[in-house]
């Protein structure tokens, strides 16, 4: 899935993570490249298995620090 998804343009990185749990796929990529992404996960993976998509869609932003509890 990550080697798919890693050759979108937009997509700057893709890799698994947790995989012997189940795992999961995080992505790396431009917001005009979201939509290609989604496509292609669900055309070469999620459809073949009659999987529904379980993507999730997340955005950085700024300001990124330590919390104070």
């Amino acid at each position: 899935m990550a080697d798919t998804v890693k050759a979108i343009e937009g997509v700057a990185g893709a890799q698994i993570a947790g995989a012997g749990l189940g795992g999961c796929l995080m992505i790396l990529a431009r917001e005009d490249a979201v939509d290609a992404v989604r496509e292609r996960l669900c055309r070469v993976y999620y459809g073949p298995r009659d999987l529904p998509p379980a993507i999730l869609e997340c955005s950085a932003v700024e300001g990124a620090g330590l919390a104070e509890f």
